[in-house]
């Protein structure tokens, strides 16, 4: 048996979830341990549930000592000793895990966030995600649809206003990356969504001189469908965040375009672009 461990936002959880259902899940039966989600006080708990066609395998709290997160946390400092003796794997970001870890390993600990992983399989994960959306945001969807070029805008404030680990986007990659969109398309309607709109009205609406929307119909635990909604749009102006990152990889349209800030973590590489996708400073 395979333990995929499920911590952090909807985003992070549809990468653990979809990591361990379709890379070490393919050949071998996996369950998901989500005892670490009540540490995310600035996430809104388990949502993957709200996403996810078929019932999902899950654990609730950790069958094993050695998958309780002190214990995780102390094993990951040592884990040349947790890997040979404890047979648990925790990721090495910039390498994919091999068939051999797999089989070696099976409690499975990390974020997961590199495109190599989902791109080759990215239409069975669209076919697997089915947004359980209430009326409102099914006529939102219509009204988005209207639009002869619907432009997503993702701002993420919040926890990463404090954050060391991800870089706090400033207002000039919003505006290079409005320019660049008002420059290459006509007619471009804006949509922005964010965790903080006020700041969104006060600093973006000098910058977008054309039509916009400030979408407000979704907070609380009906964040989520703030995903849905963006996919919706033709181009993407994500932020670093895996959240709008999803919105983008989940977008159908025909017409489709990812913009992404150059810089996704302080220090750290990220891996989630692909070369389709226009890094803006």
């Amino acid at each position: 048996m395979k333990v995929t461990n499920i911590n952090g936002g909807l985003g992070n959880q549809l990468f653990q979830y979809f990591f361990g259902k379709k890379i070490i899940g393919k050949k071998n039966e996996n369950i998901f341990l989500a005892n670490d989600i009540k540490n995310y006080n600035s996430h809104q708990g388990l949502e993957i549930n709200k996403l996810i066609k078929g019932k999902i395998n899950l654990l609730a709290r950790p069958s094993s000592i050695l998958h309780d997160t002190n214990m995780k946390r102390f094993f990951n400092k040592i884990s040349h000793l947790n890997n040979q003796w404890f047979k648990s794997y925790y990721e090495k970001p910039g390498t994919n895990i091999t068939a051999d870890q797999i089989a070696q390993n099976s409690f499975f600990y990390g974020y997961w966030q590199d495109i190599n992983y989902f791109e080759p399989i990215r239409n069975e994960i669209i076919s697997e995600i089915v947004f359980k959306l209430d009326k409102k945001n099914h006529n939102y969807i219509s009204f988005i649809k209207k639009s002869k070029l619907p432009i997503s805008i993702h701002v993420r404030r919040g926890d990463y206003l404090k954050s060391s680990e991800h870089e706090n986007l400033s207002i000039n990659y919003y505006k290079n990356a409005i320019k660049y969109v008002q420059e290459k398309y006509d007619h471009p309607k804006f949509f922005i969504f964010s965790d903080d709109l006020k700041w969104c009205k006060t600093n973006l609406s000098e910058i977008i001189a054309g039509d916009k929307e400030y979408v407000d119909i979704n907070i609380g635990s009906d964040s989520f469908m703030d995903m849905k909604l963006m996919s919706e749009c033709n181009v993407n102006i994500i932020a670093n965040s895996t959240f709008s990152w999803w919105s983008s990889f989940l977008n159908r349209n025909d017409l489709q375009e990812v913009i992404v800030p150059k810089r996704w973590f302080v220090k750290k590489e990220n891996f989630l672009y692909t070369k389709q996708m226009k890094k803006i400073l």
